[in-house]
């Protein structure tokens, strides 16, 4: 019975995927949008939470707002200033929409941009 459903399974189509992105490490989709960490203004921007450990993780979190968040930038590890103080905006996971096209070079950030699946680019990540 078991290798009746390993076989069945075996011959279903692979299912496309659901979103793909368009990564840009060293980049920031949400520059100059918001005037502090952990905050959003709906529907324009998202705040997902600072607790993100990659780039991976946050595109979860736009993937999961739907069609209303387009581009994600997760904020990265941080880095402590001159006195000790830790990165504010540190771990940090904020989505935007469609209506802004921001993309800023930042290289302590890393953005995607959701794309159509069928002809991404090759460098586009795909997520089922």
């Amino acid at each position: 019975c078991a290798l009746l459903a390993a076989r069945a399974a075996a011959q279903q189509p692979e299912k496309a995927p659901s979103v793909c992105w368009e990564m840009k490490p060293g980049y920031n989709a949400l520059s100059r949008m918001l005037s502090s960490p952990r905050t959003q203004s709906p529907p324009e921007t998202f705040y997902f939470g600072d607790s993100f450990g990659s780039a991976a993780e946050c595109a979860k979190a736009c993937e999961h707002a739907g069609d209303a968040c387009a581009a994600f930038v997760w904020m990265g590890e941080g880095k402590r200033s001159l006195w000790g103080a830790a990165d504010k905006w540190a771990k940090g996971c904020y989505g935007r929409s469609g209506r802004s096209h921001t993309m800023v070079p930042d290289k302590e950030r890393t953005s995607g941009v959701k794309v159509p699946c069928s002809g991404a680019p090759a460098d586009a990540a795909r997520h089922a």
